[in-house]
This record gives structure tokens, C-alpha cells and sequence, in this order.
């Protein structure tokens, strides 16, 4: 037996079911499943699903056909799926550019340093000079 296909389909309307999905995508070949993904607090749809083809010339002629077509009243997104990778999954990491793990935030802690945000507050800084705008007394007009 074939190794299945996994479809991403993304865009879909959050009334579309599974059923609905699943027509859709007979036109082209065979359906094994439909999986329309949820909230898992809430149990409503998040907006797109995967569908399992058993064999990918049929994906490929599904996805050819219906990437960017509308259907009930939404452009969908049809692509192969990629990969579930434990390595780049979305949850937990680093929570960004300037909070990763040696930002200069951690560098500042560990030196003793006041923090330098780089942001142009006046944290730190001396407050009485004139620079900026607004202050400095001087008028152009």
C-alpha cells in the first residue's frame, strides 16, 4: 500500500466541515481523512485543516486546482504539509529578538551595568541638558 499525502489547507471559512472538505477534494482523488483543526478550549475551528490523499499525483492535481480557488466565500490556501519537526515546533523559544538567550539586556544584568534599551528614553541618562526636541530655547521660524 502507498504512503498518504498530507494537504494543508488553509483560509477555510470557519462553517466549512469536514464533509465539505472532503467533497471537495474527491474530484481529484481519493479522501482517507479530513482533520479540520480546532481550538482546543473553545472547539471552534482555527481556520484551516489537513486532508490525507492516497497518492500524491492526486494531491498534486488538487492542489493545482484548488490553491486560491474560492470556496464558500474565501480564497483557500491548498499546499503539501510540512513536516512535524519537535525541533522548530511553535511552542516555547526564545520570545524574540531582544529577549533571547544573550541579549544585551543579559549582558548589562551580568556586568553590573545599568540597562541600555537602545529605545532613546532618558533612563540613565543626565536629564538637565537641553537636547531633543521641545527644550534648548532657541526658536526658528
Amino acid at each position: 500500500m502507498s504512503e498518504t499525502t498530507r494537504i494543508h489547507v488553509g483560509n477555510i471559512s470557519f462553517e466549512v466541515t469536514e464533509e465539505d472538505i472532503e467533497t471537495l477534494f474527491t474530484e481529484y482523488g481519493t479522501v482517507e481523512s479530513v482533520t479540520i483543526i480546532k481550538d482546543k478550549d473553545t472547539g471552534k475551528s482555527k481556520g484551516f485543516a489537513f486532508v490525507n490523499m492516497t497518492s500524491q499525483e492526486e494531491a498534486d492535481k488538487a492542489i493545482e486546482a484548488l490553491d486560491d480557488k474560492e470556496f464558500q466565500g474565501r480564497n483557500i490556501r491548498v499546499g503539501l504539509a510540512k513536516e512535524k519537526d519537535s525541533k522548530n515546533s511553535s511552542r516555547g523559544g526564545g520570545g524574540g529578538a531582544n529577549y533571547g538567550r544573550h541579549s544585551q539586556r543579559d549582558k548589562d544584568r551580568d556586568s553590573g551595568r545599568p540597562y541600555s534599551d537602545n529605545r532613546g528614553g532618558s533612563r540613565g541618562r543626565d536629564r538637565s541638558g537641553s537636547g531633543g526636541g521641545g527644550g534648548g530655547g532657541e526658536c526658528y521660524n
